[in-house]
């Protein structure tokens, strides 16, 4: 097990290195290179947990230690291999996993607001849009040429 561990940790950082040139190539990199870890620390927590229940019977110290020490290893494997995912986790998202809370419900939620926000938004462009044509007519019908305003405006822009 520890030479298969040594093995993985040197592909581990040979994918490391030849991913390095782009953040976007490294975000996938990381991903792949963790989400099996992940799994592994998974199945082995899995594990320690069959050991126990089954030490109770029968005395097998050797056996629970070592699965302890692979656990162990793999999670500094995981801790070291951890500072390449970028990105974050939202502090309300964590809340509600602590608080026991399906976290699917916390993205719908989201995604509900953010829905509601752009609606808002395109309700709000509607209405300057609407503005700007009822404020174009009005300086038509009164023979006022808003064009040398707009153009003054752009001036003012490109001055700034």
């Amino acid at each position: 097990m520890a030479s298969e561990d040594s093995e993985e940790q040197g592909s581990l950082n040979t994918d490391v290195d030849n991913n390095a040139t782009s953040s976007l190539t490294n975000a996938s990199s990381s991903e792949a290179i963790l989400v099996p870890l992940v799994d592994k620390v998974t199945q082995q927590l899995f594990q320690l947990e069959t050991t126990v229940k089954n030490s109770a019977k029968v005395s097998h110290s050797e056996v629970l230690f070592e699965s302890i020490q692979n656990l162990v290893t793999m999670l500094q494997q995981l801790e070291q291999q951890s500072s390449l995912a970028q990105g974050s986790v939202p502090l309300d998202l964590l809340e509600c996993i602590d608080r026991g809370e399906n976290p699917s419900f916390y993205t719908l939620a989201k995604l509900d607001q953010w829905q509601k926000l752009e609606s808002e938004r395109q309700r709000k462009m509607e209405a300057v849009g609407w503005f700007r044509d009822c404020l174009r007519k009005q300086l038509e019908e009164h023979n006022i040429n808003w064009t040398e305003y707009v153009e003054e405006d752009e001036r003012r822009s490109e001055s700034n």
